[in-house]
């Protein structure tokens, strides 16, 4: 084996650069806005009582609060829940979906039920979670700052106004 293999110049298998689900979009983003510590997945419970919040994006928030996220949110939820520190998710309003909106199930599929077998292993791969609304502190929006608790209000202003 070549002891000095080039390396490969995107890591990032995701095609779209913006949006690589590992952070350092939104960490470039806070840059001299906000201090900002990238922890690895693994390290969460272990680094959590020194975190002042937890900031995650969101692919699709449901009518009931809830969000999809990259797989690892909910972990992350639980953990933040567990030392009660704010676990905040940014989402644009295009990403609020009402209940029954073709697509939000296709985001968050349930898993099928593992078997139990003794054969090989079966490998799931899962790719996004969903957060429920209990565990969420606040939705970090371009239209503003709200609890879980206030989408569906947000959502039937729109409706009123004929914008939804």
């Amino acid at each position: 084996p070549n002891p000095n293999p080039t390396p490969n110049p995107n890591p990032n298998p995701n095609p779209n650069p913006r949006c690589d689900g590992s952070g350092h979009t939104t960490a470039a983003a806070l840059a001299g806005v906000a201090p900002v510590v990238m922890i690895e997945p693994g390290a969460a419970a272990r680094c959590m009582p020194f975190v002042q919040l937890v900031l995650c994006a969101a692919h699709a928030v449901g009518e009931d609060g809830g969000a999809i996220c990259d797989i690892g949110a909910l972990t992350l939820a639980h953990v933040a829940a567990a030392h009660r520190v704010p676990f905040c998710v940014a989402a644009p309003h295009y990403t609020f979906r009402r209940a029954g909106t073709p697509g939000a199930e296709e985001l968050a599929p349930p898993l099928p039920p593992l078997p139990l077998t003794s054969g090989p292993p079966s490998w799931q791969r899962p790719t996004r979670d969903a957060t429920p609304a209990r565990l969420v502190t606040w939705f970090f929006t371009d239209v503003g700052v709200m609890p879980p608790s206030a989408v569906v209000d947000w959502q039937l202003s729109l409706s009123s106004r004929g914008g939804g």
